[in-house]
């Protein structure tokens, strides 16, 4: 029988209770509030709990509005912002591909290339775009959203990105056609940016610990990004509140490390300052699991009835760091029809723990239509049914790499 906690109903619970924080980006009141709360959890399963806390130049959101010939219509900074302050600035809507060629004083409306919101904005053309029409005399810029779905797709932005030379927004790609037609005939913009720049705030990552034997697993997970982020972070956070409670009721010599970490979007910088600072060695590391992005989420599909809501296990992606894990993967992961682990070089934060030498996997989910968009909402993310199999798979890893133990040199 399933431990109440491992099951679908609880781990969806947590993900509704994450998500009900409000925004997560990195040091804001959701992020510290879900920082407290997963170090509660994780203190009530007995685990030695401390936090890490580092110095970031962080931006905080006060008021942003985008009128487009007075039709209001959805913004959000394309990262890192450059604020207007409480005065909107105001000027023509040009329509432009390379912004070249434009009057000075206009805001130009941008169209960059399709992303699912995971990479910078740094494509060279997109970039070269906007900072050419800020030198040719552009106020501000507005970028419509490219992403699967019809809402604004924010991009992970490393901190030692170079801030944009003019205010710039992210809208809703659901807004092109209006916003199109707008430059064809110059309308009139009105566009707020007006927030707060901290240069030294201070993110925390979570770390909890239950001390037994001398090998050690290590379960990393982000808790940061940009909106409420139900399916992009809220299964990762969910499971590993779980694991925390299984691994402290099992009877094992095996220590455990839990690493809750801050500053994912912003290029990761609490999975890095963990690795510098506080990580175990990869000789005491029996084994490292990172719960990335999207795990168990829906596949939403486009269909002439609209969109359905499938679930696609054979899409997630699981990835170890060597051959020698792949029938210990293959064996827990069974019960997830379809699903096919490989080994390679990592996904996202785990591709930075396997190239320091650490032997594990990272789980994540397929593409995710709601990844990075303000509709990841839990009923749009997950659902029990996506997240107990899920748990049961993890669970008999963690079995299984105990009972092996590490690899015979």
């Amino acid at each position: 029988m399933t431990s109440h906690f491992l099951s679908g109903e609880n781990l969806y619970q947590d993900v509704v209770t994450y998500s009900s924080f409000g925004d997560h980006r990195t040091a804001t009141d959701g992020e510290e509030k879900t920082t407290d709360w997963m170090a509660e959890r994780f203190s009530a399963c007995g685990l030695d709990v401390s936090l890490q806390t580092f110095s970031q130049e962080t931006y905080f959101v006060d008021n942003t509005f985008l009128t487009v010939d007075r039709e209001e219509m959805g913004c959000f900074p394309l990262w890192p912002p450059t604020w207007t302050g409480q005065t909107p600035v105001q000027g023509r809507l040009i329509a432009t591909n390379t912004g070249r060629d434009i009057p000075e004083g206009s805001i130009v409306l941008l169209k960059p290339s399709f992303s699912h919101g995971a990479p910078a904005f740094s494509n060279e053309e997109d970039n070269a775009a906007i900072r050419a029409a800020a030198g040719a005399g552009a106020i501000a810029a507005v970028v419509i959203s490219n992403g699967p779905s019809d809402g604004i797709h924010a991009y992970n932005t490393p901190t030692e990105t170079a801030r944009w030379p003019i205010p710039v927004v992210l809208t809703p790609k659901q807004n092109e056609a209006a916003l199109v037609k707008a430059a064809e005939r110059h309308g009139e913009v009105s566009l707020l940016l007006d927030g707060t720049d901290i240069p030294k705030a201070q993110p925390r990552n979570i770390i909890a610990k239950l001390n037994r034997g001398d090998d050690i697993i290590v379960i990393s997970t982000p808790k940061s990004g940009w909106f409420t982020c139900a399916g992009e972070r809220g299964p990762g956070v969910a499971l590993s509140l779980a694991l925390a409670r299984w691994a402290s009721e099992r009877n094992s010599d095996v220590s455990y490390l839990f690493d809750a970490n801050t500053g994912h979007e912003t290029g990761g910088t609490g999975i890095r300052r963990f690795l510098e600072d506080l990580a175990p060695s990869p000789d005491r590391t029996l084994a490292w699991i990172h719960l990335g992005a999207n795990i168990a989420t829906w596949d939403w599909e486009e269909t002439a009835g609209g969109l359905v809501k499938r679930a696609r296990p054979e899409d997630y992606r699981v990835v170890c760091s060597s051959e020698e894990l792949l029938p210990l993967l293959n064996s827990a992961l069974a019960v997830l029809p379809g699903l096919k682990p490989r080994a390679g070089r990592g996904i996202g934060e785990m591709r930075e723990v396997i190239r320091m030498g650490y032997r594990g996997f990272g789980v994540n989910g397929g593409p995710y239509r709601y990844f990075h968009t303000p509709e990841d909402v839990p009923g749009v993310g997950t659902a029990p049914g996506l997240l107990e199999p899920m748990a049961a798979a993890l669970v008999r890893a963690l079995e299984l790499l105990e009972e092996k133990g590490k690899p015979q040199a």
